[in-house]
């Protein structure tokens, strides 16, 4: 009997089992037959929707993005224009007013040496001027300020009568005193020279500001690539944002599934297949957003590394261009290759207390002490020979106190010629004092360890006579 029970209780576990199976293939094939039914427009299709919704504003960012580009490297080639534009007004301006100095010096004394003088100068002058009339010669030069063409052609004028005037003035055997001399020279200083400079001045104020509005534009350029970049982003972001909202209900039945599913296997529940009529599509949308999320973060990163770029060469210009006006924080000056001063910067003076006009065209060598010219002299003959030299030494004040530098001075070249000395130096007086204190410590301390080395020999020849006289004690009372 408990076999035939046994038998009948294992016939209706294999019909139950059965008939479960039949229940799961008909509910099986019911969702294939709703996954029939479903509209076309899909998960995977409105994923393309959402994909193309999203790159709708990254193609305009990237339009965005190319002309920004564009713009900016336009506003740097404008910049670098008009820096060189600037440079090459200052550098006439002051050829031109060396170029004035030689015929008053004959003038003046007569000598004819500064013919030369003035022709190295005017050599120099004719390779601006050159330059000028090849800007002249573009007719396409869409870099010109209003009024610029006018400066050249009346400076390019003003030269070549100063350049005649001079010459004029050269031809004259005896110059001093001379009426007809004295007046060439009040023609060229006043009818050409004078002039020339103020029009050199408008003309380097006219190009300044042309320089701040380029510097402005190219700012301006730059933070509105950065803004586009921002709106951009937070635009992608939003429209991502959107449509994962817009379709997370959607998929929140397969993930539960999916959790449901991974919950009973991790249990220990393996129930057979996991089936998701998804065909996939959660694994392709999370490697789409994934390599989206990588071409986007590539694309940013090469663009700030690009902004990045811009600006430090830009900071780089600017950093140089305000060495040049004098915001160093080292002594600079120059000198001619007879030792007379041509140049000193403004942290110079202030050491120093002396004001340029006070020091240009004087020997060095009274600024330094007799005991320390050798030194000088020798790095002096030392950069005249073309090496760099660098040297210590002391340095007298209009007030007659004395101060310590340590110097480098480079030779200052023309087409291969030595034609001076460049100087920079750093007052290291509170070094040297700090060295000297050191130096009478290490002295001083040096004076005790002598004196500790003989308090110790003796303190030993004081126990060595101890030990003798115990040794001659304890021999004695033995002996007793």
């Amino acid at each position: 009997m408990a076999d035939h029970a046994d038998l009948l209780i294992s016939h209706s576990s294999r019909k139950g089992w059965k008939f479960y199976e039949r229940e799961r293939e008909r509910e099986r094939e019911r969702e294939r037959e709703r996954a029939k039914m479903r509209p076309p427009l899909g998960i995977r299709k409105k994923l393309m929707l959402a994909l193309l919704a999203m790159l709708v504003p990254l193609a305009i960012f990237t339009i965005l993005t190319v002309y920004n580009e564009h713009k900016i490297n336009l506003e740097i080639d404008n910049l670098r224009y008009k820096h060189n534009e600037l440079q090459l007004v200052s550098n006439i301006q002051l050829t031109l007013i060396k170029t004035l100095m030689p015929a008053n010096d004959y003038i003046i004394t007569g000598n004819i040496a500064y013919l030369k003088n003035f022709k190295k100068i005017s050599s120099e002058m004719e390779r601006h001027i050159a330059s000028i009339r090849l800007s002249l010669a573009d007719k396409e030069e869409k870099h010109d300020v209003d009024g610029e063409f006018n400066f050249k052609n009346e400076l390019i004028s003003d030269w070549k009568n100063i350049k005649t005037t001079s010459l004029r003035i050269f031809q004259i055997k005896n110059p001093v005193g001379n009426k007809t001399a004295l007046n060439l020279m009040e023609e060229m200083d006043y009818k050409y020279g004078y002039p020339a400079v103020s029009r050199l001045d408008e003309w380097q104020r006219l190009e300044l500001i042309q320089f701040t509005h380029a510097e402005a534009n190219l700012t301006a350029t730059t933070h509105r690539q950065l803004t586009v970049t921002i709106l951009s982003s937070i635009i992608v972001a939003i429209t991502g944002v959107f449509f994962a909202f817009l379709y997370s209900n959607r998929f929140t039945k397969a993930i539960r599934t999916l959790q449901k599913e991974t919950s009973a296997i991790a249990g220990g529940a393996f129930r057979g297949n996991i089936e998701l009529n998804t065909n996939d599509e959660l694994s392709n949308l999370a490697h789409d957003i994934n390599k989206m999320s990588g071409a986007l973060e590539k694309s940013y990163s090469q663009l700030e590394e690009k902004i990045a770029e811009r600006t430090k060469e830009l900071a780089k210009s600017e950093e140089k261009y305000r060495q040049i006006i004098e915001l160093s924080s080292e002594h600079i000056w120059t000198l001619d290759t007879s030792g007379n001063i041509t140049f000193i910067n403004k942290r110079t003076e202030n050491a120093l207390n002396y004001t340029l006009d006070e020091l240009v065209g004087k020997s060095y060598q009274p600024l330094i002490p007799i005991n320390d010219l050798p030194v000088v002299e020798a790095a002096m003959q030392k950069a005249l020979n073309g090496e760099e030299a660098t040297y210590e030494t002391t340095v007298l004040k209009k007030n007659g106190e004395i101060y310590s530098i340590i110097a480098t001075i480079t030779p200052i070249k023309n087409n291969g010629i030595i034609t001076g000395v460049l100087g920079f130096s750093r007052d290291i007086t509170a070094i040297k004092s700090a060295e000297e204190k050191l130096a009478e410590r290490v002295n001083e301390l040096e004076r005790f360890r002598k004196a500790t080395l003989q308090r110790e020999v003796r303190m030993k020849e004081l126990r060595d006579k101890i030990k003798a006289l115990e040794q001659a004690l304890k021999t004695s009372m033995l002996g007793a």
